[in-house]
């Protein structure tokens, strides 16, 4: 499991990129539908327990995505709208707890662009 920043190693998209491999940044302003979906440890690498995530715009808590499960397989999803500016950042931070992540069960952060 891992804690603190989540770095991202590979983006698709035409309307999100890259300040590093943990910050995105906006091309263009309008109204985004974000989505995020992550493996939380089970219990055999003893890290159970509630998960928190902190969702930074622009480097400042924006809301925290929260899960409060323990046991063997559990995840973590959350799905919003925000409206953002040209150039406008957002990234992730684990504030408490642990997520786990694979070739066979990656952290994923998807983003589509609704209306300018």
């Amino acid at each position: 499991g891992f804690k603190d920043m989540i770095h991202f190693n590979h983006i698709t998209s035409s309307y999100l990129t890259f300040v590093d491999d943990y910050t995105f940044f906006a091309l263009q302003s309008g109204i985004f539908l974000f989505s995020f979906t992550a493996n939380v440890p089970s219990e055999k690498w003893n890290r159970q327990g509630p998960v928190k995530i902190e969702v930074q715009r622009n480097g400042v808590k924006n809301f925290v995505i929260s899960d409060g499960n323990s046991g063997y397989s559990s995840n973590v999803a959350y799905t919003w709208m925000m409206d953002m500016n040209l150039n406008e950042t957002i990234a992730f931070n684990i504030t408490e707890g642990y997520l786990q992540s694979s070739i066979y069960s990656p952290v994923i952060f998807t983003a589509e662009f609704l209306v300018p």
